[in-house]
């Protein structure tokens, strides 16, 4: 699937799959905070697979919801086409 395509006139732009990084476990001294951050390391946070948000003419969303979007406008296209 492409990065970006249109569906009805809105442009679709596939989301990655990481929303961004947060810090295993956390200290509230920061000298502390520090070493931990090292030693247990970071975790993805990734976006909710039905994830879809509209700004102005745009839909940002998810892979997975891209693809049933694409797949619902080929089917209401087929049946403006029948009907």
């Amino acid at each position: 699937m492409c990065l970006s395509e249109f569906l009805c006139g809105m442009q679709v732009i596939v989301l990655p799959l990481v929303k961004g990084y947060e810090q295993k476990r956390r200290h509230k001294k920061k000298r502390i905070n520090k070493k931990w951050k090292k030693r247990y390391g970071m975790v993805a946070i990734p976006y909710p697979d039905d994830t879809a948000y509209i700004v102005e003419n745009k839909i940002y969303c998810t892979e997975r919801v891209a693809e049933m979007l694409t797949q619902e406008a080929a089917l209401s296209g087929r049946k403006e086409q029948d009907g």
